[in-house]
């Protein structure tokens, strides 16, 4: 997603969301997804989410070098980087309505789409 973030932010993140990096639980790692996610460490991911689509993502820079011209390349650019074709019909409705200029589209829709539990789960 072309996002600007440094290494000491990246383990900050993750170990904010309960997976200090290469200090695993045991020799067989982390549990699956669902063994780790919980209502404190989803908060976490949701807040990552919302800097990252916010404050880490330069939307004008992204949308020049992936030559998104328009906000319907915007949303289509931000569903293939996240859930692809597995988006359901209901959640690609509500991206189809995020309007604005082509990088606000492509900043909210990741944001939204981020924050889903779709991806989440993912």
């Amino acid at each position: 997603l072309d996002l600007s973030v440094s290494a000491g932010q990246l383990a900050d993140a993750t170990s904010n969301m309960g997976q200090r990096l290469l200090e695993p639980p045991s020799v067989a790692g982390w549990e699956t997804h669902r063994g780790w996610l919980d209502s404190a460490t989803m908060l976490v991911r949701l807040n990552a989410a919302r800097v990252a689509a916010d404050d880490l993502l330069d939307a004008p820079a992204t949308c020049a070098r992936h030559d998104l011209s328009s906000p319907t390349d915007a949303r289509r650019f931000a569903i293939e980087r996240t859930l692809g074709a597995s988006i359901s019909p209901a959640l690609r409705s509500v991206i189809d309505d995020v309007n604005g200029t082509t990088p606000d589209v492509l900043r909210r829709s990741l944001g939204l789409l981020l924050a889903t539990p779709e991806y989440q789960m993912a």
